[in-house]
């Protein structure tokens, strides 16, 4: 139990043009006998994993803040690419001067939302983030859109 986070992409296929619109994708679920079978032109979207968090409360209080207006229902956050980019200069800000931990990334208490104090937990979280985005190579005027969900 705890707070449990992931932000994954959120590819469009619209416009996507099979060249065989029959043509099928075949995935196994849990073995042989279990394919479901798909096909491409019925797929409308596709999302991939980019970043999991356990407890990175900082995190989490940030999206929520500046992305769904204060509302914590463990609802799904729409992200763009200029509001990852805004977030991973914060990262950087923290990580350079921990003095500003409390006023940029500040902690948040919640039904086991892991730790209240600024110690290596927290730190490490932050480079983690910090470097999931850099790894993500996005421009700010990047189309790609991310979503963030949260359970606790």
């Amino acid at each position: 139990m705890g707070l449990d986070m992931c932000l994954e992409e959120k590819i469009s296929m619209v416009g996507y043009n099979a060249s065989n619109k029959n043509e099928v994708i075949n995935i196994n679920l849990y073995g042989e006998d279990d394919t479901l079978k798909i096909k491409l032109c019925d797929i409308k979207s596709i999302r991939i994993e980019i970043a999991y968090w356990r407890k990175a409360n900082m995190i989490h209080k940030y999206i929520v803040d500046n992305h769904a207006s204060g509302v914590d229902e463990c609802q799904e956050i729409e992200v763009s690419c200029k509001d990852l980019l805004e977030l991973q200069k914060i990262c950087k800000e923290v990580l350079m001067n921990h003095n500003k931990a409390p006023e940029l990334l500040p902690i948040t208490s919640g039904f086991f939302f892991g730790g209240d104090d600024y110690e290596e937990w927290y730190y490490e979280d932050i480079q983690f983030t910090f470097k999931m985005i850099e790894e993500l190579n996005i421009k700010k005027d990047d189309a790609r859109w991310f979503i963030y969900r949260a359970s606790w």
